[in-house]
């Protein structure tokens, strides 16, 4: 029970070694028993000692413990367990805006401590009966009594158990600080408290709805309370009532409550930075359709002057290698425009699927990219489709596109046998390419690093070192995978992997 109440609770013994660990606990941190390998305090920092007599002073303060390595903090605090000389961690997780739940391997069940108390409801009827009862304890009972109680004022959660006329029966010292309050409020309702504190009455008989609300619907009831609304004080919780049935038939209300100002606040900051990132993006956005657009015309232009200069005027053979220098670059250029402009399309646009028709768009590619080397290519291509073959077709041949243009690019001409392989099989669930050259292919140490923005393994040849990081952002695009294969003298091949869309 100990653990669906507190599933990231620890347990250490007095050489500080940590003897037991809550189940969700385990899911993110190692299997080991030493408390300074898995942990750190936050706070309190100061006088503060990885020692169990350290602890044991403290036990009435609040203590935050970071798990090392996690980005996940834990906020609670001990409980000295004197029969069996341990000190028990009583926590829940303290989750901020930068937590990765699923990275860590978590679900919402792993922070079900309220789900736990109320699965247990039964065994808080029959402790808090028999407390107030005048049975007379055995010793080992009292200790366990002690306990228990101690447990469940101290864990970080507001707690409350409320008969079916909304009226309190028991709550913990999260509930209500002060002991003679607390005393007062059992028999007493929502309403009572508010109007005796004189504070907003309305909240008061808002809980008392939603009570009614989970009584009436016998199911969990969750909402939020916002006291000092609009102030620097302000203060949300999230509470939440669920209907049990004790061992004896009688029915209650559990209710609880976790502050979540802090949470809410950082939801509220995180939402506004992102809406000045959209707004920036978006004039990122424009300024790069207006470079790709606007930019091309003119650099076009001068191409085309360039070529009528060399046409139309006598030229020596100096002047004319500057004119192909001047045409190069402008060619280099245009190409650098082109890929941003679809690295920008394929990160804004969404997905249309449609036939594809592979083969059509592989002879396409390669017709217009083969005269890019002196030399004559062979283009082979090897498909077998089981399936009709569904994926973005603007991606793809994006993707292709760079693929077989590298593979030509690349290419050799030793023996008088240069050639670019296309291989694709397709099936219902995914199509799988195979792109291969018989170039010089990349070393071990650089293969890493081909698909990294503006890295070029070859730098003798012409490139804007963006085709490869946009092959790589289409295939993420499209959920799928990119691979190398290359060996040094005798090509490299590209395995790319996309999920048919049928």
């Amino acid at each position: 029970m100990f653990d669906k109440l507190f599933p990231f609770h620890f347990v250490l013994d007095r050489a500080f070694r940590i003897v037991q660990k809550g189940s969700s606990l385990s899911k993110i941190v190692s299997d080991t028993e030493v408390f300074d390998q898995l942990f750190s305090f936050k706070s309190p920092v100061l006088s503060i000692e990885n020692t169990f007599e350290s602890v044991l002073s403290r036990q009435q303060q609040l203590f935050i413990i970071e798990i090392k390595g996690k980005n996940f903090i834990l906020k609670g605090q001990f409980v000295y367990q004197s029969s069996q000389d341990l000190l028990f961690f009583c926590g829940n997780p303290w989750l901020n805006a930068d937590t990765s739940i699923r990275a860590l391997n978590l679900n919402i069940g792993d922070f079900a401590v309220q789900s736990a108390v109320i699965e247990n409801t039964q065994f808080l009827n029959i402790l808090f009966d028999e407390l107030r009862s005048k049975i007379e304890l055995s010793e080992d009972f009292e200790n366990q009594r002690k306990f228990f109680e101690r447990l469940f004022d101290e864990i970080p959660v507001d707690m409350s158990i409320i008969d079916l006329d909304k009226r309190f029966k028991y709550l913990n010292k999260r509930a209500v600080k002060d002991d003679k309050l607390r005393k007062w409020m059992v028999g007493k309702t929502n309403s009572d408290y508010f109007i005796l504190k004189n504070i907003d009455k309305e909240i008061g008989f808002r809980r008392e709805v939603f009570l009614q609300q989970a009584i009436d619907s016998d199911s969990l009831v969750s909402f939020e309370d916002v006291h000092h609304k609009g102030t620097e004080k302000e203060v949300i919780m999230l509470r939440s009532v669920s209907p049990f049935t004790a061992h004896n038939g009688a029915k209650y209300l559990l209710a609880y409550g976790q502050n979540i100002t802090e949470l809410k606040r950082n939801a509220k900051l995180v939402q506004q930075k992102n809406i000045e990132l959209e707004k920036l993006n978006l004039e990122l956005n424009n300024i790069i359709y207006s470079i790709t657009h606007d930019f091309r015309s003119p650099i076009l232009a001068v191409k085309a002057l360039v070529e009528l200069l060399k046409k139309s005027v006598m030229l020596n053979q100096r002047f004319e290698g500057f004119l192909d220098m001047i045409t190069d670059s402008i060619d280099k250029l245009d190409d650098q425009i082109i890929d941003i402009y679809h690295f920008v399309k394929n990160v804004n646009s969404e997905n249309r699927f449609t036939i594809i028709n592979l083969e059509e768009i592989v002879n396409e590619i390669f017709n217009m990219v083969k005269h890019s080397v002196p030399y004559p290519i062979e283009l082979r291509i090897d498909i077998e489709e089981k399936v009709v073959f569904y994926s973005d077709a603007y991606r793809l041949k994006i993707l292709l596109n760079n693929l077989i243009s590298n593979a030509v690019k690349y290419s050799s001409n030793r023996d008088n046998n240069a050639f670019v392989e296309f291989i694709a099989r397709v099936d219902k669930n995914e199509a799988v390419f195979y792109i291969k050259d018989n170039g010089e292919g990349i070393p071990d140490q650089l293969k890493e690093k081909v698909f990294d923005i503006y890295f070029r393994a070859n730098k003798s040849t012409s490139g804007t070192g963006l085709g490869l990081f946009i092959c790589s952002e289409v295939v993420r695009k499209l959920n799928g995978n990119i691979e190398l294969e290359s060996t040094v003298g005798k090509g490299s091949t590209f395995k790319v992997s996309i999920p048919n869309r049928r």
